[in-house]
């Protein structure tokens, strides 16, 4: 009986210890979780305002920026009327119905989307949903040392070599490893730098073939 009582007394004391050993952990569990938060919280915070602006203007800088000579597929559901296609004139603007001339050079296709639905809802339609697609990109121009310099409708994902495909080529006088582009920057052409045959380019680039002299 005595060695009875003795075991009893020993498991009852490990059972007192492995429920003392778990409030324990859960404790500890709890103020770890409780810490890291609040060092996650205290990060968050630290973190400059300008910085997150900065990464959000890098974010949008890849959005494609509407511009003279696009062509637009604009929808405003269940009003056929107005929607169709709409063409990005040379000062920047597109002509729509009800609401006549309205800024288009500068927006992403969402943005002109957003201001066309504000100012639908001013006296014209109670609740308008405005999608917009790229009908047709502006061009390029592909001058110099090519086949067929001029213009040409920009696809996606052109590079240079695609651009002097679609012109008909090289010439023999051509400097294929020299090539420039020209891009538009602060209100005027400017080239972008070193560039190779697979560099992607944009619309309204002017890319340049130059020519070897031997």
């Amino acid at each position: 009986m005595n060695c009875f009582c003795v075991v009893y007394a020993y498991f009852y004391r490990l059972t007192n210890l492995h429920v003392a050993i778990m409030r324990l952990y859960t404790r500890l569990k709890s103020t770890v979780l409780l810490l890291f938060f609040l060092l996650f919280g205290a990060i968050q915070a630290s973190i400059p305002v300008s910085y997150a602006a900065e990464n959000i203007q890098d974010e949008s800088s890849f959005h494609y920026v509407l511009d003279a000579g696009d062509r637009l597929r604009i929808n405003v559901f269940g009003e056929a009327d107005l929607s169709g296609v709409y063409n990005v004139s040379s000062e920047g603007i597109i002509s729509f119905p009800l609401i006549g001339e309205i800024k288009a050079a500068g927006l992403s296709a969402q943005a002109l989307a957003f201001n066309l639905e504000s100012r639908l809802k001013d006296g014209y339609l109670r609740k308008p949903s405005v999608s917009i697609d790229i009908d047709t990109h502006r061009p390029f121009y592909i001058m110099g040392e090519v086949k067929t310099p001029g213009s040409y409708n920009y696809v996606s994902d052109m590079t240079v070599l695609k651009a002097v495909a679609m012109a008909g080529g090289f010439t023999y006088r051509a400097k294929e490893d020299e090539v420039e582009i020209l891009r538009l920057k602060n209100g005027k052409m400017e080239p972008i730098g070193k560039i190779s045959v697979e560099s992607q380019t944009k619309p309204g680039d002017v890319i340049m073939v130059k020519e070897r002299f031997f």
